[in-house]
């Protein structure tokens, strides 16, 4: 399957398959609610696809924005596929969404989460995700 690419006016989502284990969603500038929501349903067909995907890496290193409640749709989607996987990996230099890892760590115990200033490193992490029968 091949990268997803959904445009508007204002920005771009990208949700790609990167390796064999990680699936990744890129955003480019501000990121409208139909926007996030179609890249998250592309990336769930991704999931679905390719079952031995245990990783999410979200690359918001040109990342300026979003409508409200893209964050708690995020927030639903990795809830949504909590089965699946077992990292979750952000890459950014905003401290704002460094937070979101914190309050990810508590809505979501089971998902490991890390914050990331490269992407390399967040892939490498993301690669090395257990599957969730390992744990």
């Amino acid at each position: 399957m091949r990268d997803e690419i959904k445009r508007d006016a204002y920005g771009e989502s990208i949700a790609r398959l990167v390796g064999n284990r990680v699936v990744e969603m890129e955003t480019r500038g501000h990121i409208s609610r139909a926007n996030f929501l179609a890249a998250s349903e592309h990336a769930t067909k991704l999931l679905r696809d390719h079952p031995q995907v245990h990783a999410v890496l979200f690359n918001l290193t040109e990342h300026l924005g979003h409508d409200p409640g893209n964050l708690a749709q995020g927030v639903r989607w990795l809830r949504d596929h909590a089965a699946q996987l077992t990292r979750a990996g952000l890459v950014t230099r905003s401290h704002a969404y460094i937070t979101m890892i914190n309050i990810g760590r508590v809505m979501l115990p089971r998902l490991d989460a890390a914050a990331f200033a490269s992407r390399d490193a967040a892939l490498a992490w993301c690669s090395a995700a257990p599957t969730a029968t390992d744990l």
